[in-house]
């Protein structure tokens, strides 16, 4: 840290500041929101003072988009849904982003964090997606239609339901029933 008050830093961050415009590369945040400015080095060169990097390879960021860059806040972009998501069965899972009851878990993951166990609404948030509303809409969809009061067991026994003018019959067959 001892480098950063000297005045070859200083001319350094002063040039990168302003060959980004005056704003923050992330947020284009500026002076008149408030923003202290630091310059992120995006590649560290050994047996290099800060200052003499190539002013390409450093970006002028706010404080809170450098913090994020270097995980110690966490990132509100850039993150991805991997895997399945898995149902609890009940709201017995908290979500790690915003402590909410969950039943449905989705993990994300970012490269700068690592992986977070969320629900939907955090999971769409953090991806920037609809990802995980989507796929309650098609869980609700099923539930809503398997346990349909319309089910009718009729004389038959078999269960049937009648769905947009189509009549749809279940046959179960135990292991002595066969097609062939």
């Amino acid at each position: 840290m001892k480098h950063y008050n000297r005045l070859e830093w200083r001319a350094f961050r002063t040039e990168v500041i302003r060959l980004h415009d005056g704003v923050c590369n992330r947020c284009q945040r500026g002076p008149d929101d408030g923003v202290t400015f630091q310059v992120h080095h995006n590649t560290y060169l050994p047996k290099r003072l800060p200052w003499q990097y190539p002013h390409e390879s450093c970006e002028a960021l706010c404080k809170g988009c450098h913090a994020q860059e270097h995980g110690k806040i966490m990132p509100q972009s850039g993150w991805e849904h991997f895997g399945d998501y898995d149902d609890l069965g009940g709201r017995d899972g908290e979500c790690e982003l915003c402590g909410t009851a969950i039943r449905y878990v989705f993990p994300v993951y970012h490269s700068k964090w690592g992986t977070m166990e969320v629900g939907e609404v955090c999971c769409d948030h953090l991806t920037s997606s609809d990802y995980a509303t989507n796929e309650m809409r098609y869980v609700k969809r099923r539930t809503r239609f398997v346990f349909s009061r319309r089910w009718d067991a009729g004389k038959s026994g078999s269960p049937s339901i009648t769905q947009k003018g189509v009549h749809s019959r279940l046959f179960l067959m135990d292991q002595t029933t066969s097609f062939a």
